[in-house]
């Protein structure tokens, strides 16, 4: 039976050493409001200030990628910025793939360079709830930080919303299928992944680039489905995170099946 206090104890321990490591608890800052506000920030502020540039029919192949129920009434500036802050929450689906590579990578691997290997290993705890705890100490973190930094992005893309289409555009159904379900199911997987390397490795930065190579393939399968997916349907949106939300699982079970702290301290030594 798997002790709920036993996994918060290990969630709180690898809490404290991320807020204590100043490269991790940057990265949880940092990160976010980079993808999430300053870049998006970055394209539709030139937008607003010169709405000219985009109304010279340059934009106008968009008219062939319906993105909106009333794409057809909106006109090519109005299509334009609903096509950018579109791209823009593909971001929500980038972060769980970098953020966990910092975290989770340091999970095990970090226990090393903290001289806190022997104790974990012999600590009165079972594989399962180490094991939980750890992912919890990287997925908690990263999908707060996400949508904590979600609310000033929907204020901001809002603000301008409201005078190009004249009405609030965040969040829609797209937005929060990405935002409140695929986001947590990527940063699930993407963490089951980073375990793996980090128990079969010697330092973080060994973890981050295995891990890395790993994560690669699926981040271009997950964001250019994601992608297509927000041209085709919510449906098939949906669909695509049932399909994560399956991989995580089977990564959560494959990652608990392989884990053994003996040969984990082996390769630690």
């Amino acid at each position: 039976m798997i002790r709920i206090n036993k996994i918060k104890t290990m969630f709180m321990k690898d809490f404290d050493d991320i807020i204590k490591t100043k490269y991790i608890a940057a990265s949880l800052i940092a990160l976010p409001i980079l993808m999430i506000i300053i870049v998006p920030l970055s394209f539709l502020l030139p937008m607003m200030l010169d709405p000219t540039g985009f109304q010279s029919g340059d934009m106008a192949f968009l008219s062939n990628f319906p993105l909106t129920s009333n794409w057809s009434s909106l006109d090519e500036f109005q299509q334009s910025f609903v096509f950018f802050v579109e791209i823009a929450n593909i971001f929500y689906v980038m972060i769980p793939f970098i953020l966990p590579t910092i975290i989770a990578a340091d999970s095990f691997s970090g226990e090393k360079d903290r001289g806190t290997v022997e104790a974990l290993v012999a600590a009165p705890i079972t594989d399962s709830e180490l094991y939980i705890g750890k992912v919890a100490s990287a997925v908690i973190p990263t999908v707060g930080m996400t949508w904590l930094f979600c609310i000033p992005q929907i204020f901001m893309i809002n603000v301008f919303s409201i005078k190009v289409l004249g009405y609030y555009y965040l969040p829609n159904l797209q937005y929060l299928i990405i935002v409140v379900l695929l986001t947590p199911a990527v940063t699930l997987l993407m963490t089951n992944v980073m375990i793996w390397a980090s128990t079969r490795t010697n330092t973080a930065r060994d973890s981050q680039q295995m891990g890395s190579l790993i994560a690669l393939p699926l981040m271009f399968l997950v964001i250019n489905f994601s992608t297509l997916a927000l041209v085709i349907s919510e449906t098939i949106l949906l669909v695509g995170v049932v399909i994560v939300y399956f991989m995580a699982y089977g990564s959560y079970i494959v990652g608990l099946d392989l884990l053994d702290r003996e040969r984990w301290l082996s390769y630690t030594k």
